[in-house]
Order: structure tokens, then C-alpha cells, then sequence
């Protein structure tokens, strides 16, 4: 108790605000152990959600030709609803087409 009584006058918003913290956790009947234990519940809790967040993949980025904004997967632009561009491969050696591209770079293949 000593330590937290140290620590409470060192508090950055004054000391008379520890002091006022330490006595609604004493006076409205909580302890530090069911403090921590609800500390460690809601820790756990979080890494529990940031598990089962999907991660955004940076293959799945594309990123809108009208409005430039970068999406994450998707058909359709999250932002203005532009559908997805559609890769085009080259019909006679399978390389990836650039869009815009009138020939392609490893064949010279018309498009």
C-alpha cells in the first residue's frame, strides 16, 4: 500500500487525483486482485479479436482507376463502386498484360 501511495502522489494529474483513484477503488469495494484479473480478461480478450481479424493481404490490393483509393480484395471499389479492372493474360505465351498495354512486352502479341 505504501507503493501505491507513492505512486498516487507522482500521479501526472496531480497528486490529489491518485489519492481521490485510490479511494474509489478501496471504498466501492474493489481490490487490486479483481483489478488485475479484469486488466488480464480484457488483454486477452484483445489478442483473441486481433487473431480472428482477417489480414489484409498485399497480393489482393488493387487499387481504383477512378477514385484512386486502395481496396483489399473485392469486386467493386468500397469507395466509389468501380468495379475491379480484370487482368488479361497473353493469349499466346500467358504473360501478364499491363492495363492500357497494346502489345505484349514478352511476345510482342497484338491485344
Amino acid at each position: 500500500q505504501a507503493d501505491a501511495m507513492k505512486t498516487a502522489a507522482g500521479n501526472s494529474a496531480g497528486a490529489m487525483t491518485g489519492f481521490m483513484g485510490m479511494g474509489m477503488a478501496a471504498g466501492g469495494g474493489y481490490n487490486a486482485g479483481s483489478m488485475i484479473q479484469e486488466k488480464m480478461a480484457q488483454e486477452a480478450a484483445a489478442k483473441t479479436a486481433a487473431a480472428a481479424a482477417p489480414v489484409q493481404n498485399a497480393e489482393d490490393a488493387w487499387t481504383c482507376s477512378n477514385c484512386g483509393k486502395v481496396n483489399h480484395g473485392g469486386k467493386f471499389c468500397s469507395n466509389c463502386g468501380t468495379p475491379k479492372p480484370t487482368v488479361q493474360y497473353c493469349p499466346e505465351c500467358g504473360t501478364k498484360a499491363v492495363p492500357g498495354q497494346n502489345f505484349c512486352t514478352n511476345c510482342g502479341h497484338r491485344f
